[in-house]
């Protein structure tokens, strides 16, 4: 599977229903690089696209119970390869390497900000 479509993957189960216009705002693509995406995942059973029952025009994609399965399974593999590569790291360097990657994260967002 590839990356975008597995980002896509992720952004919908976090976000838990958004439009395709969310998707594409969140994701910083098109509105038809998103219903390419969610075509081909649809296709391929992993999403589900709905109607809001409030207001036909708004299309909201959902996970399928199978991405479901995908994305629990995934992250129990994630979490036992951190786990093993973190063997033999003390407590106190994985503590300091978080806070790096905090300090990091929050610079570039904040670049990111500046130049938009």
């Amino acid at each position: 599977m590839s990356s975008s479509r597995v980002e896509l993957l992720m952004t919908v189960a976090r976000l838990g229903r958004p439009t395709m216009s969310e998707l594409a705002r969140t994701l910083s693509v098109t509105p038809r690089a998103i219903t390419r995406l969610v075509d081909g995942l649809e296709a391929d059973g992993h999403v589900v696209r709905e109607r809001q029952a409030d207001d036909g025009r708004i299309t909201r994609v959902r996970l399928s119970d199978e991405a479901l399965e995908r994305i629990a399974t995934m992250g129990d593999n994630h979490l036992d390869r951190i786990t093993h590569l973190s063997d033999g790291i003390s407590v106190e360097d994985l503590r300091t390497t978080l806070r790096v990657l905090h300090a990091l994260n929050t610079a570039v967002h904040a670049d990111l900000d500046l130049e938009t």
